[in-house]
This record gives C-alpha cells, sequence and structure tokens, in this order.
C-alpha cells in the first residue's frame, strides 16, 4: 500500500513561516558576524594609528637631532676654518 504525504495550507503556512524564521535567523548571524569583524577592523586601525603617531613623533625627534647635528657640525667647521 502506498501512502500519499498531503498537507494543508495551514501546513504550509507554518513551514513557510518556519523557513523565513530560519532565513531571518541566518541573516542575524551573518550580520552579527559581519558587525564583530568590522568592530576588529576598527581596533586595529586604531592600533594602527598609535603606531603611526609613535613613528611621525620619533621622525621628528630624528630630524631634529639631524638638524641639530648639522648646525653642530657647521659651527665646528666653520671654527677651524677660520682660525686655520
Amino acid at each position: 500500500m502506498a501512502y500519499t504525504l498531503r498537507t494543508s495550507e495551514e501546513d504550509e503556512k507554518i513551514l513557510k513561516k518556519l523557513r523565513e524564521a530560519t532565513d531571518e535567523q541566518v541573516t542575524t548571524k551573518a550580520i552579527i558576524k559581519g558587525a564583530t569583524m568590522l568592530a576588529n577592523l576598527i581596533d586595529e586601525h586604531k592600533k594602527t594609528l598609535k603606531k603611526l603617531e609613535k613613528v611621525e613623533s620619533d621622525f621628528a625627534k630624528l630630524k631634529e637631532l639631524s638638524h641639530n647635528y648639522l648646525m653642530a657640525k657647521n659651527q665646528f667647521e666653520s671654527y677651524f676654518n677660520n682660525g686655520a
């Protein structure tokens, strides 16, 4: 004996709502995952900006040291060139 499964309209509505709920769960999970990834990227960006600020600060210090060295070198050479 063969049996056929027949669903009523009401059953179809329930199945449709279940599918929609599952789709919403998947979408919600994807949104949460995307938001988490974005938050991580923002954190990494902030860390990179802090590193950049330090590099810029170090560069400014080196530039000042280089300038001071050149000034001292010029004074030294000038002193010995004029005195000799």
